[in-house]
């Protein structure tokens, strides 16, 4: 059975799923419930927020990570006055694999009453089927995945993402490098770019040929396979080159292999570049292999390093779980404290009024590096949303660009 709603309400959508027999005084019953909008469902005593990502497999790092640092900011505020004299309960839910999972479980987070919920960091196409669904039952949805540019296309009323998109993220990486390098009296001129061959990759691989080719820079494209696990022909191709900058546009297992041949066979050039890459930013990560990815850059959303409030929330952090904080935590963080602002405005955990005052109001009370405050724009995405050039540095990673963040000048390789 399949039941759906045209957008224009807080309508609930039953998906397929097995019906146990029973009385038509029941079946009607449900029927009729469901078709209750999921703001009068709620309990104004509890304000629910969702989160949906993976918290078991081989990206669990990434969901765990997201859900502490919501769970930590949903603590605090508890501790607090809560929120218009609700208590916030964060009800956590592993990321389904499929298509008719996901649905089933958007349509059950409805009927549990949720007025928000953060979307998975690890699944674009998860993310998308979500967004669809929020937009109909009119549950704001924060995105926390680079990789979702297609869903931002389309104006949004429900759909939200703080930091920049791939596509930007693509752009920033070799302007902010161009840059930094002209600081340093750095000459660059080349490019070996790495890139797993995947539709998303291409995407931002084709990204940073036009932009390197605006500022001068000549690029020989390197890509690979997704399941490539043997690196030594390409960087064996690679050193014959001998280019001035690496750009690895990939994931952090085969990061990792990559950046350990280049070790291997002394074909570090003056800089090694990643994009939005786990391996080269996450503090646990890198420092779980800090000699391998010593020196090498990212560029990546994060905090602002020279505010005294990312200090904190770093420490409770690190007293609360005994671990660093991610960029993934800080950001699920930062959206609980401004769900919490957009419902103190509109002062009732209205669905349509929360999704209404986080399109139009402005948010400054956070402490990411980004210039001004979160103002989304018609489309869901964060018009000040920016990055950051980082580099690791024993033992951590750490801004080098741009100047307002900065707590390192950059190092260079001679090669």
């Amino acid at each position: 059975m399949d039941i759906s709603y045209p957008k224009g309400g807080c309508k609930m959508i039953i998906t397929r799923r097995p019906f146990l027999k029973g009385t038509w005084a029941l079946m009607t019953g449900l029927f009729l419930l469901s078709l209750i909008p999921t703001k009068i469902l709620a309990n104004p005593s509890t304000i629910k927020i969702g989160l949906v990502d993976s918290l078991t497999g081989p990206l669990a790092s990434f969901g765990v990570d997201t859900l502490k640092g919501a769970g930590m900011a949903v603590e605090e505020i508890n501790h607090g006055s809560g929120v218009l004299g609700a208590k916030l309960q964060l009800i956590s839910y592993d990321l389904p694999r499929t298509v008719t999972n996901i649905d089933a479980l958007m349509s059950r987070l409805s009927r549990e009453g949720v007025l928000a919920i953060i979307g998975p960091s690890t699944s674009p196409f998860g993310n998308e089927i979500m967004s669809r669904i929020a937009e109909q039952q009119c549950i704001s949805l924060f995105i926390s995945n680079p990789f979702t540019d297609k869903i931002f296309q389309e104006k949004k009323k429900f759909t939200f993402r703080i930091q920049p998109g791939l596509s930007d993220y693509s752009v920033q990486a070799v302007k902010y490098t161009v840059e930094i390098a002209k600081e340093a009296n750095v000459s660059v001129k080349t490019i070996s770019l790495f890139w797993v061959e995947t539709p998303v990759w291409q995407k931002s691989a084709d990204v940073i040929k036009n932009v390197a080719k605006e500022n001068g820079l000549e690029v020989t494209e390197m890509p690979y396979s997704p399941q490539a696990r043997d690196f030594a022909p390409d960087v064996t191709k690679a050193k014959q080159i001998g280019p001035d900058l690496i750009f690895n546009l990939g994931d952090p297992s085969q990061s990792k292999l990559l950046i350990g041949t280049i070790r291997e066979f002394s074909a570090f050039p003056k800089a090694i570049i990643g994009l939005a890459n786990f391996a080269f930013s996450n503090p646990m990560f890198v420092a779980e292999h800090e000699d391998l990815f010593l020196d090498v850059m990212d560029i990546n959303c994060w905090w602002n390093p020279k505010l005294s409030t990312s200090a904190d929330i770093k420490e409770k952090f690190k007293k609360k779980y005994g671990s660093a904080i991610s960029n993934n935590a800080f950001y699920a963080y930062t959206v609980i404290y401004l769900l919490r602002d957009a419902l103190n405005r509109v002062g009732k955990p209205d669905h349509e009024e929360a999704g209404a005052e986080l399109r139009r109001g402005k948010f400054s009370d956070h402490s990411l590096a980004q210039i001004g405050p979160i103002k989304f724009d018609e489309h869901g995405r964060n018009k000040n949303a920016a990055a950051v050039m980082l580099q690791v540095m024993n033992p951590v990673p750490k801004v080098i660009y741009p100047d307002p963040f900065s707590e390192a000048p950059p190092k260079f390789h001679s090669n």
